[in-house]
């Protein structure tokens, strides 16, 4: 299990906007905009982890780690190659970029 930032859970989902399936790792995304968060629901955990996102609405982050970074509405996420996935953060007209370390 994973800690959960302010108003969100790793088992509570607000309202999914997009999703996005990493074919390598089984890894699919949930950019959840309720709740400021990406998910990622890993073939082998039955919780979700928050893998982007402090569930705080705002704007801050870059160049840190994804998990405390603040989004604004997020409305998209899409896999990348070797594990990384990029944010449509709707509120904030950015495309963020993540780069997960190995599991």
């Amino acid at each position: 299990r994973c800690a959960a930032p302010d108003n969100a859970s790793p088992t509570s989902i607000g309202t999914v906007v997009g999703l996005a399936f990493d074919r390598s790792s089984g890894t699919l995304y949930v950019a959840d905009a309720n709740n400021n968060v990406i998910r990622a629901l890993f073939p082998y955990a039955t919780v979700s982890a928050l893998v982007a996102g402090n569930g705080l609405r705002g704007y801050a982050g870059d160049f840190g780690l994804a998990s405390q970074a603040s989004l604004n509405i997020p409305a998209g996420v899409a896999a990348g190659r070797n594990g990384a996935f990029y944010i449509a953060d709707h509120f904030n007209c950015r495309v963020r970029a993540v780069g997960l370390p190995s599991r």
